[in-house]
Formats: C-alpha cells, sequence, structure tokens
C-alpha cells in the first residue's frame, strides 16, 4: 500500500514538473511575441514648435538668460560695430599724409618750415574731401562710443568728423608756431657754436650757420595755416572740387608761407 502511495506521489511530482516547464516556455514564447510585437510596431513620438519654445523659454529662465531674438540681434550688432574703427586719429592722419607729400617734392632734401605748412594745408584739403566724398557715395562708416545708445556705440556724422579734423590741424599749427620759436631761440647758440668750429671744422661750422637762419621763417605761421586752410574750405564748399579750390589759393600759400628773399 505505501508503495502505491509513493509511486502515484512521485508520477503527481513529474506531473507538475511537466506543467510547470510548460508554463514558462508558453510565457517566455508569449514575452518574445509581445516584444516582437512592440519592436515592429515603434510609435513616433513629435514634439511641436509651441513645445520647442516652452522648452527654450525653460531652460533661459533656469539659467538667467531670458534673451530675445531681438536682444540676440542687438548683441550680435554691438560687436560687429565695436569690430569697426571706433574714432580717427586726424592728428596721426595729417602727419602721414604730410609725409606721402613731402616724398612728391623733386627736392625734400631741404624740407623748409614753410615747405611743411604747405603741406599740412594740401594735407587737411585732401582729408577733408576724403570725408566729405566717402559720406556722399555711403562708403566711410566709423563709430564712437554713446552710453545712450542701446548697443554702447553710435555712427558718426559727417560734421563730427570734419569738426575733428579741424581741431586735429589747429593742434598741428599750434605746433608749427611753437617750432618756429624755438628755431629763432636757438639761433644764436648755433651762430656761437658756428664762431667756435670755424677754426677747426669748416664744415661743422657752415652746417650751424645753416641752422641758425631764420630769415625765411614767415611770422605768424600757425595763424596763417589756419587762416589759408579756412579759405581753402569756403573755395571747396562753393565749387565742390578740391582741386579748383587749392588752385584757387596757390597765391595766397605762396605770399603767406614763404618769406621773399
Amino acid at each position: 500500500m505505501s508503495i502505491n502511495i509513493n509511486n502515484n506521489v512521485n508520477q503527481i511530482n513529474i506531473n507538475k514538473s511537466l506543467i510547470n516547464d510548460e508554463n514558462k516556455t508558453k510565457s517566455n514564447n508569449e514575452i518574445k511575441k509581445n516584444l516582437s510585437s512592440n519592436i515592429n510596431n515603434q510609435t513616433i513620438i513629435t514634439i511641436s514648435k509651441e513645445s520647442r519654445d516652452s522648452y527654450r523659454k525653460k531652460i533661459q529662465e533656469s539659467s538667467n538668460h531670458k534673451k530675445t531674438y531681438e536682444d540676440i540681434i542687438k548683441t550680435r550688432n554691438s560687436i560687429k560695430e565695436a569690430s569697426k574703427s571706433i574714432t580717427v586719429d586726424f592728428g596721426y592722419e595729417l602727419s602721414k599724409e604730410v609725409g606721402k607729400l613731402k616724398e612728391q617734392r623733386t627736392n625734400n632734401n631741404t624740407y623748409s618750415l614753410s615747405n611743411r605748412a604747405e603741406d599740412y594745408v594740401k594735407a587737411y584739403a585732401n582729408l577733408y574731401d576724403e570725408i566729405v566724398q566717402g559720406y556722399k557715395n555711403g562708403t566711410r562708416e566709423f563709430y564712437v562710443e554713446d552710453e545712450n545708445s542701446e548697443t554702447g556705440y553710435r555712427k558718426m556724422t559727417m560734421e563730427e568728423e570734419l569738426n575733428n579734423l579741424d581741431k586735429a590741424y589747429q593742434k598741428q599749427a599750434h605746433m608749427m608756431d611753437i617750432f618756429a620759436q624755438n628755431t629763432k631761440n636757438a639761433a644764436s647758440a648755433f651762430n656761437s657754436a658756428a664762431e667756435k668750429l670755424s677754426k677747426i671744422n669748416v664744415s661743422m661750422a657752415n652746417t650751424y650757420r645753416t641752422q641758425a637762419q631764420t630769415k625765411d621763417i614767415p611770422e605768424n605761421i600757425g595763424q596763417n595755416m589756419i587762416n589759408i586752410a579756412q579759405k581753402w574750405k569756403d573755395s571747396y564748399i562753393s565749387s565742390n572740387s578740391k582741386d579748383n579750390s587749392m588752385e584757387n589759393i596757390l597765391s595766397i600759400i605762396k605770399n603767406n608761407l614763404y618769406v621773399s628773399l
């Protein structure tokens, strides 16, 4: 009796094991089937423009950078403007132009104070015309700092540039007055040195005598430069021609910047 019972129990256990294995197989097959179904039937998710804008806004707020499109454009324009020339050093530009004019002279080894004064007048005329023509054809563009501007910069006007040129020219004219006066003050020292060297080094003595010459320095050379530039400007405004205006003042340059010897 006990033997039969044990056999039945064993049979029952075997049947349970088979049932469990079958269930596991079905379960695994079902999982694979579901996975295959999910893979073959993927769901594509799209994000609307409103959602993207909302997300972008949250990112901006979270990083404390609430910049609108207009803000970005203003910043970009500010950077572009700042990368351009902010101001023009007209003192430097005048000196550079005078250097060019000096090189064009047939004999620049004897470059007198009067020659230099004349070249400054012509340099002023060249730069003045360059500014006017640049604004006329729209090719000239310079910027200046402005705390009231949204970008921190604003475009300069033609009148502002011409005013700055006038100031630089007047400063150079004043420097010519100082140089002329210093030359006159040094004349006595050169004469004294020439006398001492006359018996030792004749060539050097003659050089000092030449440097002591002041008779070719016109009086009030700086103010004369300013007056001549104004006369050129008046002629330029009426004729709108740089060259014709210069022709009109050549006699004035000769009579006021040079001394008849």
